[in-house]
């Protein structure tokens, strides 16, 4: 999904979390770069993903880079329409949840991670169920 590609070997990975300012990033097979920008309850500001991503490109210019914008909450298209114009793939709850939805083991944190994110989503989206004096 991240990658645009059905299939990447992965043999060794090394992941961390504010480098730079970058969220989370993921070193695999010492020749892919991966940037996850999350955004839960915020949005995008100060051109920070253009910054990270030049960022990454100085860095590791001989590397396939790869740079996803992970949105559990709500985001205006105008505002997914500036991430897409920045070069990273958008990541929405629905997305997340189609990942989780394949699972079917008992790990509780995932589990309880897909309740949640279940929830949200379905609140969300109830505005299509109910009228409009039962909108929370």
């Amino acid at each position: 999904m991240l990658t645009g590609k059905e299939y990447l070997e992965v043999k060794t990975v090394e992941v961390g979390r504010q480098w730079c300012n970058i969220d989370i990033w993921a070193e695999i097979n010492d020749d892919v770069f991966f940037v996850i920008e999350g955004k839960t309850g915020t949005t995008i500001h100060d051109d920070q993903l253009r910054r990270y991503k030049k960022t990454v490109e100085e860095k590791y210019p001989d590397r396939a880079k790869y740079f996803a914008y992970v949105k559990t909450g709500n985001e205006p298209s105008s505002i997914l329409k500036e991430v897409e114009n920045a070069g990273y793939r958008i990541v929405l709850r629905k997305d997340i949840l189609g990942c989780l939805d394949g699972y079917h083991g008992s790990d509780e944190v995932l589990c309880n991670y897909r309740k949640y994110l279940r929830a949200h989503e379905e609140a969300i989206q109830s505005f299509t169920k109910l009228s409009v004096s039962e909108w929370g």
